[in-house]
């Protein structure tokens, strides 16, 4: 249901979304850290780890991800590929 002007968003809403979130990225927290210490494989499987994590947490995710995408003097490469 769209948020008319005026409106505010609820704890009902904001907490599954966070909790949604929190779940959704929290693999991609975990495999960061052995993925930098052991960048073989590891490192691209991370890389496809994170575009489907952005991909499934929502539009406004996507766009950071596109804007990341094109930042290779602040990103990785292999994320800006």
């Amino acid at each position: 249901e769209a948020i008319g002007e005026g409106e505010y968003i609820g704890l009902s809403v904001l907490i599954p979304r966070a909790v949604g979130l929190g779940l959704l990225f929290f693999p991609l927290v975990i495999f960061s850290f052995p993925s930098y210490y052991f960048p073989s494989r590891l490192r691209k499987l991370w890389v496809k780890l994170l575009v489907w994590t952005l991909e499934r947490s929502g539009a406004a995710f996507i766009k950071w991800g596109q804007w990341a995408a094109t930042r290779p003097d602040i990103f990785p490469r292999d994320v800006c590929l």
